[in-house]
């Protein structure tokens, strides 16, 4: 499934301040930028999505292109310094997806737990209204998309547009919802930024 993020919020305020070489590109990144791969017992490459797995770990850009590079051209094994089992690539780009869908899922299901999203076409105009919106994601498939397009631009409100409704709804576990806002800044930007890797995934 396809997730398209637009309009990127800033991204002055990281985690993981340290920054790290991608194996793949050989460019500098902040850790929560890349993706930690290590090495299991057994000898396969394992994805790190915590950073709390023991051993030597490698970092790659949590990108197609880097991805595949990596894989094809065995960048891991000179980092972890051992001879790893390389996995089909499709199938690894699949896990780092899954993976990113699941933060993506916690994250907003931690959003709504702390009152920070506001939840439909009302809720969403309000939040407008009253100038606390520091994100919107709509729907591909809302009726309202046009409308709510044209709002976020006339405030200067950032949008993230994702496939469905039935895929945002999915991420709450309620029933299908066109449009959100999120109301905290640091919320909407690692929201963001989740949504960033999985398009860059695609």
């Amino acid at each position: 499934m396809t997730v398209a993020a637009t309009n990127e919020l800033g991204t002055s305020t990281r985690s993981g301040r340290k920054k790290r070489l991608c194996v793949a590109c050989n460019s500098r990144f902040y850790l929560s930028e890349l993706l930690r791969v290590t090495r299991s017992p057994a000898g396969e490459l394992v994805l790190d999505s915590r950073r709390n797995l023991g051993g030597r770990g490698a970092n790659v850009c949590p990108t197609r292109k880097c991805l595949e590079k990596a894989i094809a051209g065995r960048r891991f094994e000179k980092t972890l310094k051992a001879s790893v089992r390389y996995p089909d690539v499709e199938e690894f780009i699949s896990s780092a997806r899954v993976t990113s869908l699941r933060h993506l899922a916690t994250l907003m299901i931690s959003c709504n737990g702390a009152r920070l999203l506001a939840i439909g076409s009302d809720e969403v105009k309000k939040s407008l209204d009253k100038g606390d919106a520091s994100c919107l994601m709509i729907a591909k498939d809302a009726s309202m998309k046009r409308r709510f397009l044209d709002l976020a631009t006339d405030v200067d409100v950032p949008v993230m547009m994702l496939d469905s409704k039935q895929f945002m709804g999915d991420l709450l576990g309620r029933r299908p919802v066109g449009v959100i806002a999120v109301t905290d800044y640091g919320f909407a930007q690692r929201l963001t930024n989740i949504l960033d890797r999985l398009e860059a995934l695609v």
